[in-house]
């Protein structure tokens, strides 16, 4: 089977995939069975276009129409709230993976704000000078003599 077939055959496929309301075991066996009809089909014709495949089968709206027409509105509506109870359920389950990332997000801000807080980014080291008495004033910086230099030049 040729590219432009199989892009007619699923294009044709997807808007009726597209139009029914849940995808379970039966919709599932309905668009196998639907697809290798239309797959049989195609191997018989040397062509096939959208348009056949809807003269042939029908439009994707009264197909899907005519098989949910067919089955039990309690096995519709079952089916139709066990859809809505894992939408519910993985969009809830969502919402609680972006509440703990966002919380841990937060937390790591605190963390970071309070260690930008205890380190010292700059020190100001102001010098300034000291009253000196006037007998220090007196004393040359030679003068000054420490037990160090006394030590050194003895030995």
């Amino acid at each position: 089977m040729n590219t432009k077939k199989k892009g007619e055959i699923n294009r044709y496929m997807r808007k009726v995939r597209h139009l029914l309301p849940t995808m379970h075991k039966a919709e599932r066996k309905f668009i196998t069975n639907l697809r290798q009809d239309i797959e049989e089909m195609a191997q018989t014709r040397s062509s096939i276009s959208y348009e056949a495949l809807v003269t042939e089968f029908g439009d994707p709206h009264e197909l899907v129409n005519n098989y949910i027409s067919e089955k039990d509105i309690d096995t519709i509506r079952k089916e139709l709230h066990i859809s809505h109870y894992i939408k519910s359920l993985v969009i809830t389950g969502i919402l609680a993976i972006l509440l703990v990332t966002g919380f841990k997000m937060f937390l790591a801000h605190l963390d970071y704000l309070h260690a930008q807080e205890s380190q010292i980014a700059y020190d100001t080291t102001v010098i300034e000078e000291l009253e000196t008495s006037s007998a220090e004033e007196a004393l040359e910086p030679s003068d000054i003599y420490d037990d160090t230099t006394a030590n050194e030049e003895e030995h």
